[in-house]
């Protein structure tokens, strides 16, 4: 079995197939529904909130030495809080002109990339298990990817 060339390839890859994608996307496009009231554009800018929060989770942490945990998420009336942040970001990142959502969405990915690329590996620092999602991007983005390229699957 190939060795696991760890998050930053990872990250990298799916950068890359989150660009393509952006680059292929017709910004009318943006407003083309998911699932549950979900749009293409809402999807992109979900992911781009989610990277600059994961970027500057991990900025912290670094530049505390490691001093605060990076606890597991919290939970309110049975549900994870990220499902509350999405819900009452929902209609937000719906609203946002396509051409900033698609800018932000590269940029905050590249901007959370370049972050988690400093994160220590498992084996060399903090367990990444604490939350896989914060310094493995693509772990995000990649299920994100799969739903906007079933809807746009072209020819």
């Amino acid at each position: 079995m190939p060795a696991d060339p760890g998050h930053p390839a990872r990250n990298d890859a799916s950068r890359g197939e989150l660009r393509k994608l952006i680059e292929a996307l017709d910004p009318g496009e943006l407003g083309r529904d998911v699932a549950d009231g979900w749009t293409l554009g809402s999807l992109l800018a979900h992911l781009a909130w989610w990277d600059r929060y994961a970027a500057a989770l991990l900025t912290s942490f670094i530049e505390s030495g490691g001093a605060f945990d990076i606890e597991t998420p919290a939970q309110v009336g049975g549900r994870v809080v990220s499902e509350y942040v999405n819900a009452a970001s929902a209609g937000q990142w719906r609203a946002l002109p396509a051409d900033h959502v698609r800018r932000e969405a590269i940029d905050a990915a590249e901007a959370a990339d370049r972050v988690a690329a400093r994160f220590p590996h498992p084996q060399g620092g903090p367990s990444l298990d604490v939350i896989p999602r914060i310094a493995d991007r693509a772990r995000h983005r990649n299920e994100h990817l799969q739903q906007i390229a079933a809807v746009v699957r072209r020819p």
